[in-house]
């Protein structure tokens, strides 16, 4: 039923009442200039720019994005629809990505849950919020297949795998596109760069591309996606925003693609850089009659192309083409029907167990060691006691703005519980200790740490990274901690408290290498939480699996990952509860005895966790 229920709204979302033929009518009618406009994309400042509003006035310009707001996007479209010569209106994108006000997990914690629904139904309120705003685009999903945790765009992605990720990439799809338009990015192979540097080149043979990198992309023109956009690095030499192959040949000739290709920011004036192109002239050429539609911040289709039409460089054709495919998208949108879109955010109190829900589907349990022996083994350091001590320690245990995440939209730190704040909500003694910054060198605050675990029954450590060392531009050479964050782990587990290690990452961190520090038996137990991309080494599916309840309804520890305080519930088995009561066992063998029980997540496994949760604006 409720399948049934999604397809009827984006049917009625996607129904317009003009026709193919009017839009011939409207292109015959269309200067040079209105045409190339149409493909003219630029970026605002929060809001138009008068400049920008003259563009919209003579028909140069077919879209805005980073307008924030309805109250910008509205007089801007109103000109549109007003005060240009044809009425058109415009397109306004934004890269929402894990959330628009309200903040989800990140795609990349999001995909662990290996729950297709679940990220629809995240995508499906983000992009609904999003709409309530003004915006009727956006620049997700990014379904870019990605192996490297050094590159920083992994926590966009849905990881390594090309099935998990042709399942999320459709899923997305269809969340979002029931309020706004998807953009299924970046084609193709941009998750494949070199040492995981930042727009480095890629060597990827046909068979790997087919098999391993273009199956998202696949997935996502299957789901009705409306744009792709294309991407910045080369495939074997030719740059993706110039390749006929992969724009042409495979995705509208071969797929059947229907809607249209954006550009990165500036990635059609980077084909001069790439060496291909000498001038923005020749560098438009090449992108348009390759198949990139839109021209996204170069203003070089609007600025250049004219003289090369007119002298039949470009042919008349591939303007056409490329034009009638935004008009058809404005049209399957709804935009010459009801050009402002007024829209209703969802309720604060949906949004909000939503976030719970889907957050609690994506923590992974890594690590979760018995604590002491004889007569007192078998206890797990996870649930955390509800009674005692607790130290909460670590430079992101009371950090409001790093739990974010990269790309975090409108969401706001003050609308975030932190990990200190909301185990203070369930555990009435707790000690804090910052013990180090996030990156920093100093170890003054050592001593405050060690002091508060020796005080404590447990240790809870929260580490990992700032919110902007994952996302664009954000590759890392070495997967370590930032700073002395490691020693920081060394000092606390060496005082013999058990220690929760909570990891904040926007990518996979050397977990084999941190939960080494912690001791594991002699009275001292360690669990370790993280957020990798794929399912990590450390953890196998018959040792540490468990099952979550309610999620952080109880907890609400932190935006981007939770600690179950109460919830977390290990099943053993009597006959393994009787092998680990005695003096002499293998404490290997208490590591194995618990299972996954399937329970309310319809026997899918909680088994990540990631930057992410909800925007909270009162105490859980």
């Amino acid at each position: 039923m409720s399948r049934v229920r999604h397809i009827l709204i984006l049917t009625t979302l996607l129904a317009a009442p003009a026709s193919a033929q009017n839009l011939d009518s409207l292109l015959a009618r269309m200067t040079l200039e209105e045409k190339l406009g149409q493909l003219n994309l630029q970026s605002a400042g929060g809001r138009a720019s008068p400049e920008q509003m003259q563009l919209v006035r003579a028909g140069k310009l077919g879209g805005l994005f980073n307008v924030i707001g309805a109250e910008n996007t509205t007089p801007v479209q109103r000109i549109a629809v007003t005060e240009s010569r044809l009425k058109i209106p415009l397109l306004f994108g934004l890269d929402v990505i894990h959330g628009y006000r309200a903040i989800f997990p990140i795609p990349l914690a999001e995909a662990g849950s290996f729950d297709p629904e679940a990220a629809e139904a995240t995508a499906r309120a983000a992009g609904q919020e999003a709409a309530a705003f003004g915006i009727n685009w956006t620049y997700a999903p990014m379904v870019d297949i990605a192996r490297d945790p050094r590159w920083g765009r992994i926590a966009e992605g849905s990881g390594e795998d090309p099935y998990l990720g042709s399942l999320m990439a459709a899923a997305r799809v269809r969340g979002f596109q029931q309020n706004i338009f998807a953009t299924a990015k970046h084609f193709a192979g941009y998750g494949a760069a070199e040492a995981g540097r930042e727009y480095n080149e890629t060597e990827i043979s046909e068979r790997t591309m087919r098999e391993v990198y273009l199956p998202p992309f696949k997935a996502a023109v299957d789901a009705g996606v409306a744009s792709l956009m294309s991407a910045f690095n080369d495939i074997s030499g030719v740059p993706a925003s110039g390749n006929a192959w992969l724009t042409d040949a495979v995705l509208r000739r071969e797929w059947g693609f229907s809607g249209f290709v954006v550009s990165d920011w500036t990635s059609v004036a980077e084909l001069i850089n790439h060496g291909v192109a000498g001038s923005p002239a020749e560098a438009g050429r090449r992108a348009l009659t390759a198949g990139v539609d839109m021209d996204m911040q170069s203003s070089i289709y609007v600025d250049s192309l004219a003289a090369l039409v007119r002298s039949n460089r470009i042919p008349l054709a591939v303007v056409d083409s490329a034009v009638m495919r935004i008009l058809r998208a404005k049209l399957r949108l709804g935009l010459f029907r009801d050009p402002y879109r007024a829209r209703t955010a969802p309720p604060n109190t949906e949004i909000r167990a939503l976030a719970r829900r889907v957050a609690g589907e994506s923590i992974v349990l890594l690590k979760n060691d018995q604590v002491g022996r004889g007569a007192a083994c078998c206890a797990p350091t996870l649930p955390l006691p509800k009674s005692g001590t607790i130290a909460v320690i670590g430079p992101l245990a009371d950090n409001k703005e790093e739990p974010l995440g990269p790309w975090h939209t409108q969401g706001r730190a003050e609308d975030v519980v932190s990990v200190l704040q909301g185990i203070k909500t369930k555990v009435p003694t707790v000690l804090y200790a910052q013990g180090s910054g996030i990156d920093d060198t100093s170890k003054a605050g050592f001593a405050a740490a060690v002091a508060a675990a020796r005080q404590a029954k447990v240790a809870v450590l929260v580490l990992g990274e700032r919110g902007d060392m994952s996302g664009e531009a954000a590759s890392r050479s070495s997967l370590g901690l930032p700073g002395v964050q490691e020693q920081l782990l060394e000092a606390v587990a060496a005082t013999g408290t058990p220690v929760v290690l909570v990891l904040m990452n926007g990518r996979r961190e050397p977990e084999r290498a941190l939960a080494g520090h912690l001791p594991a038996s002699a009275g001292a137990g360690a669990a370790v939480l993280q957020s990798p991309q794929h399912r990590p080494p450390a953890r196998c599916q018959q040792q540490i699996l468990v099952e979550i309840h309610r999620c952080a309804g109880d907890a609400a520890l932190s935006v981007r990952i939770r600690i179950v305080v109460h919830d977390v519930r290990v099943q053993q088995s009597q006959a393994q509860r009787r092998a680990c009561a005695g003096e002499r066992h293998d404490h290997r063998d208490c590591d194995r005895h618990e299972q996954w029980e399937p329970g309310r997540h319809g026997g899918r496994a909680a088994l990540r966790a990631g930057r992410g949760g909800q925007r909270v604006t009162a105490s859980p």
